[in-house]
């Protein structure tokens, strides 16, 4: 067993839970108007964020894949021009894998809000489960 195998393993794990999660909630129906008219705003709110940020990124993550290149090569950081590849790739791999995460999640998360303050109005216990 490799080194590599336990953090896919649980990777795997965490994305197959948070998928049964995600299925789950879109299943429970936001039965207000109101909290569904609200929802949409945030979740317009939400898009225009996200967006600025998705591109702030993608225009950095270029500048910051060459400058880590550069200085790895540089200071002879990593011994092998496939090793820099690798570092570089890996790094511009997170950036894209950390970008989806957080589009994921905050449409996750708005969609939760407003069918969890609908369970909140009705019973504190019920916006827990």
């Amino acid at each position: 067993m490799s080194l590599l195998s336990i953090p896919l393993a649980t990777g795997s794990i965490a994305i197959v839970v948070a998928l049964l999660l995600l299925f789950r909630l879109s299943r429970s129906p936001v039965r207000s108007p109101r909290m569904a008219e609200i929802a949409g705003y945030i979740a317009v709110g939400v898009r225009a964020y996200l967006s600025r940020q998705l591109r702030t990124i993608l225009m950095v993550t270029p500048v910051l894949a060459v400058a880590l290149f550069v200085f790895l090569r540089l200071l002879g950081g990593v011994p092998t021009l496939n090793g820099l590849w690798g570092v570089t790739i890996t790094f511009v791999l997170g950036v894209l894998t950390s970008l989806s995460t957080a589009f994921v999640g905050m449409n996750a998360a708005v969609r939760a809000n407003g069918r969890t303050a609908e369970d909140a109005a009705s019973s504190p216990l019920k916006a827990f489960h």
